[in-house]
């Protein structure tokens, strides 16, 4: 989606993302990291980093 597109993508992504981050712990934070991406990178980024921490 981000990449067809573009920035309509990220600010939809946002929202679609926010609302499948709840109910688990840590959740808070990563909606409001998810709220703020700008770009493709910072999304594919954090997400990578999110999987990472709760796959410990």
């Amino acid at each position: 989606m981000w990449k067809y597109k573009g920035m309509r993508g990220i600010y939809q992504s946002r929202k679609h993302l926010s609302w499948y981050c709840k109910g688990f712990s840590g959740a808070a934070e990563l909606r409001d990291r998810l709220s703020r991406i700008e770009t493709i990178e910072q999304g594919n980024q954090l997400l990578d980093e999110a999987r990472e921490f709760w796959s410990k």
